[in-house]
């Protein structure tokens, strides 16, 4: 009789964990990233190390002391947990600098095994401003560096790319 209840618990357990190999790896549930929570973020910082191993975890210290976690915000404004983000600068008094390895809208491409397709990304990481007040997401195009970036009187913001060999003007 224990054989038998044996062999039952045994074949549930091998018809639950088997999986169906025509399933397409599950992509994130949410919308196109818009923003960045940060409004009335009083300090910003990382949490661990940013390495190959462990990704560094951004929080941030609201101006009512609380501790939370930096997070996207998507197009249907809910939250959503931040993966990708590689830098972070203080521009100015309007704008922070972020650099992620993809871009924040990635998508992956499948083929009809459901492997994902390697799509060319230009190399050097995507550089976004983000406005402090209305956590508005602008795309820069271009990876730059923000830990030398500069604003003039007219609100202009000067970064270079890695290399230094190029400096761009951001309006």
């Amino acid at each position: 009789m224990k054989l038998k209840y044996l062999l039952a618990a045994c074949t549930a357990f091998f018809l639950v964990s088997c999986s169906n190999d025509d399933e397409l790896p599950q992509l994130p549930q949410h919308g196109d990233i818009v923003g960045l929570n940060i409004k009335d973020a009083k300090y910003i910082y990382t949490s661990g190390t940013n390495t190959r191993s462990s990704a560094a975890q951004y929080r941030q210290i609201k101006k009512d002391g609380r501790d939370m976690e930096l997070s996207w915000i998507d197009d249907k404004g809910d939250t959503v947990r931040i993966n990708d983000l590689s830098k972070i600068w203080d521009i100015n008094e309007t704008y922070l600098m972020i650099n992620t390895e993809r871009p924040i809208n990635y998508k992956p491409s499948f083929d009809e095994n459901g492997n994902i397709l390697l799509d060319p990304i230009i190399g050097g990481g995507h550089s976004y401003l983000i406005n402090k007040e209305t956590e508005a997401i602008y795309d820069l195009g271009i990876g730059l560096n923000g830990e030398n970036a500069i604003t003039d009187k007219q609100e202009n913001i000067y970064a270079t790319q890695y290399s230094g060999l190029a400096l761009y003007k951001i309006q």
